[in-house]
């Protein structure tokens, strides 16, 4: 974790921020040399010199720069959500009686966390689970804006394999650090799931009048169907939606950006394409 943040660091002080002024120079020489009294003109935008840097700033082609930074969120996600997830387990494990620390259930193969106290509880969450969260979220928003940054598409695919590197640095020091032995005992070591609520019993079933128990379990598990496509729906959206409203709201890169810079350079896009045609 300690090495993320300080790649996080680095990246954002060496690469990122030289990035951000480049494309926010590159802009604004658009606008001071391409613009007469604010109007725009092709014929000025035809000898502007920096035309192919310009016309391959993310932003001048806004759906391809959104699927990309789609790809981006999904790769946080799933970090995120794990995250997520085990803090949830930790949250929902009992407290264990005669103040052990935990509570612990072996088996021939695992060993398995069925209780907690406040203390594990909170040295968990607070020095490995909530880092990660933090990590995860920082990473999206320094990587979006490093993407918004670049000033080429072949560049924009390579950046996002890179910070892909960043959110695996973690797992790939454990594997290059770790003896097999190790590996091997933390592989054992489990987190108690809370396990379904039984609803076959006569008392749950009797509340339900008219129905057996088997109809009571069938909607039970239809319901938690549903919650389940229901959540699945839910992150599609969501991942479409953050980089939606990133790009629409929350981009820094260029303060301001008017969109001005995709009709004319899909024009040039297009002149370019009949001339190689003929």
């Amino acid at each position: 974790i300690l090495m993320q943040f300080y790649v996080l660091y680095c990246t954002k002080l060496y690469v990122c921020t030289p990035a951000v002024n480049a494309v926010r120079a590159l802009y604004a020489k658009f606008h001071r040399e391409v613009f007469e009294d604010g109007v725009f003109s092709m014929e000025l935008f035809g000898e502007f010199e920096d035309v192919e840097a310009l016309c391959q700033i993310p932003l001048s082609q806004p759906l391809f720069f959104l699927s990309i930074l789609v790809v981006w969120t999904c790769t946080c996600w799933v970090d995120l959500s794990e995250s997520v997830q085990y803090l949830q387990l930790w949250f929902m494990l009992d407290r264990p009686e005669n103040g052990q620390k935990t509570k612990v259930e072996t088996t021939d193969d695992t060993v398995v966390a069925t209780s907690a106290s406040l203390q594990t509880k909170a040295t968990v969450i607070c020095c490995v689970l909530l880092p990660k969260l933090g990590i995860a979220c920082y990473l999206w928003l320094l990587g979006a804006r490093w993407l918004v940054a670049t000033t080429s598409f072949q560049d924009l695919m390579l950046n996002a394999v890179a910070l892909s590197f960043i959110t695996g640095l973690d797992e790939l020091i454990y594997s290059a650090v770790f003896p097999e032995d190790i590996k091997a005992l933390v592989q054992m070591y489990k987190i108690a799931r809370p396990g379904p609520e039984s609803v076959a019993s006569p008392s749950k079933a009797a509340t339900v009048v008219g129905d057996d128990a088997y109809t009571v379990i069938m909607r039970r598990h239809s319901r938690q169907t549903l919650k389940r496509i229901f959540c699945m729906l839910l992150t599609m959206l969501s991942l479409l939606v953050l980089p939606m409203i990133y790009m629409r709201f929350l981009q820094q890169v260029l303060p301001g950006y008017k969109w001005d810079i995709h009709g004319p350079c899909e024009s040039r896009i297009s002149d370019l394409m009949h001339a190689d045609e003929h």
